[in-house]
């Protein structure tokens, strides 16, 4: 079994820029290093009186062995009361020649339900490349329940996401979905 993990941010408010390091560990436990990359958050509209924030995701990863990335974002999110909606819509090409313009998409919806929790729906998916758009591509959705525990030693908050999303079209072909759980600790500085 192959485990993977890299930092990220995910909230068009709380940050700016990071740091990401992604590394794969194989089943020896041992690990190493596979790329490093740069990413930065630009906000281009705030309403609050709508609710909604809107922001462009940049990334340049550097692979060892590899061809380099960039990936772009354009983040959209709608809070109002209870509700937080987002939209993200993908656009990454790796900068070997010839390499595809790749399309995809993360959503969410969830509701504040008690306390710290928050109860919703997730959903991502592959839309295919500038070459072969919308294809029988994979896409997975289902239920999400989110937290987060805020004030940690560091000044860091911790937040965690866990779900079930079920395989939809052509992801059936492989799987009948993906357990989830997401840990995510943001640092303030």
């Amino acid at each position: 079994m192959d485990w993977s993990w890299s930092s990220r941010t995910r909230s068009v408010r709380d940050f700016t820029a990071a740091h990401c390091l992604s590394s794969n560990m194989n089943q020896a436990a041992s690990a190493s290093s596979r790329a490093a990359g740069l990413e930065g958050i630009v906000h281009i509209a705030h309403s609050d009186a709508l609710g909604f924030d809107a922001a462009l995701y940049g990334e340049y990863e550097i692979v060892r062995e590899g061809s380099d990335k960039i990936e772009t974002k354009l983040l959209l999110e709608h809070r109002k009361g209870p509700f937080d909606g987002r939209l993200n819509l993908i656009a990454e090409r790796g900068l070997k020649g010839g390499a595809p313009l790749v399309f995809g998409y993360a959503a969410s919806a969830d509701w504040h339900a008690l306390g710290e929790f928050r109860l919703g729906v997730e959903a991502f998916g592959d839309l295919g490349s500038h070459r072969h758009f919308l294809p029988r591509a994979e896409h997975y959705a289902g239920p999400i329940v989110k937290t987060e525990i805020e004030h940690l030693p560091g000044r860091g908050d911790l937040e965690i996401e866990a779900g079930y999303l079920f395989a939809l079209a052509a992801a059936r072909d492989e799987t009948n979905g993906q357990a989830r759980l997401l840990l995510e600790y943001e640092f303030h500085f």
